[in-house]
């Protein structure tokens, strides 16, 4: 019997006029891709190179999550498969923070779904919540995989212009109404990057009205909204009365705890379309709704229960940030196993004049 001969060998694709899909024409390079591929040749090229590129966190992640990790990391429990929708614990300490935070309640078990990072939500929601032709709302300037998201999922991107002269807010009322009709999605982000721009309450009350008037799901990325000053605190989406029943909104551990590396995030919201972002299907094309760190329960539990007392504690990620964080260590359910994490309690327990953890 002759071989049976593979319809797609490697002779067939030799000969196909274009191996990738139409769609990738449509993208760009990605910036920040394109920036760091740069920086790196002005390296190569012995330039001392300063990046105003990606940002990036200029301190490390807390000595005691880093170790925490490592335990993890040495159990064999967690070296299994994790759960589809994330851990419970994660979730509900998710949910707490929310309602510590913003006075806003959200039910851990139907309205939050664990990310690769907030931007695997970002990137992928277009491909569970829209359809080729619908029309996907982008502040412009703006994070670029907002565009990218919605070309891959054969919507049309709309740019939302952000100025000066409106407060770096997009005009709501100058979106035309016909673009507004086919609109499926709207993508705001404050605090704002790159602008720094903040929204008020009224504006937020004022989206939420139109995306309700027009059928549109609000998708709010909130991955700042930790950082700021002069004792102003941004809002959360979910602070608008009525937001949850249009809306969703992205959140992650990268920019607060200095954390961009463990891709810890979360997409969280009204519980119809956070469940088409998490069911079986979509999960399977792009999303691990759990993530890195996501076979370590323990680990993720504590790392959230850590991140939410540091920031309930007013660390606000100083020079002494080490100092500030370990007093929180005798709050965690375990004590520390590993030498590096023992040998880092006795010198704080040396700088506090031998104080002892319970």
């Amino acid at each position: 019997m002759s071989p049976i001969r593979c319809p797609l060998s490697s002779s067939t694709l030799r000969t196909t006029k274009a191996p990738g899909a139409k769609r990738l024409g449509q993208i760009p390079p990605y910036l920040f891709a394109e920036i760091d591929r740069k920086v790196q040749e002005k390296k190569r090229a012995g330039i001392d190179v300063i990046s105003l590129g990606i940002g990036d966190p200029d301190l490390p992640t807390p000595k005691r999550v880093v170790s925490v990790l490592q335990e993890a990391a040495a159990d064999p429990e967690n070296h299994r498969y994790p759960s589809y929708f994330g851990l419970a614990e994660l979730r509900g300490a998710i949910a707490n923070w929310y309602s510590d935070r913003f006075g806003a309640r959200l039910d851990p078990s139907t309205e939050i779904l664990p990310t690769l990072g907030s931007k695997d939500g970002i990137s992928h929601v277009p491909l569970a919540l829209v359809d080729p032709g619908d029309v996907v709302l982008a502040p412009d300037p703006g994070y670029t995989v907002y565009v990218t998201g919605a070309l891959m999922a054969g919507a049309e991107p709309y740019a939302m212009p952000l100025t000066a002269g409106n407060g770096w807010l997009p005009d709501l009322d100058a979106i035309p109404a016909e673009v507004a009709d086919r609109a499926r999605l709207m993508w705001l982000n404050y605090p704002n990057n790159p602008t720094a721009a903040v929204a008020d309450r009224e504006f937020l009350e004022r989206a939420v009205a139109f995306c309700r008037d027009h059928g549109i799901i609000l998708c709010h990325d909130a991955p700042y909204s930790e950082i700021a000053f002069d004792g102003y605190r941004p809002l959360s989406l979910f602070e608008i009365d009525g937001a949850k029943d249009v809306g969703l909104e992205f959140h992650s551990l990268s920019k607060t705890f200095n954390m961009t590396g463990w891709r810890i995030g979360w997409v969280c919201g009204r519980a119809d379309l956070v469940g088409l972002i998490g069911q079986p299907a979509a999960a399977s094309l792009f999303l691990l709704p759990v993530d890195f760190g996501a076979g370590f329960p323990k680990l993720r539990f504590v790392l959230f229960g850590l991140a939410i007392r540091c920031r309930q504690a007013g660390f606000r990620r100083p020079p002494s940030a080490r100092r500030q964080l370990l007093p929180l260590l005798q709050h965690l359910p375990q004590r520390p196993k590993q030498h590096g994490a023992e040998k880092e309690v006795k010198e704080h327990q040396k700088d506090r004049g031998g104080d002892t953890f319970d």
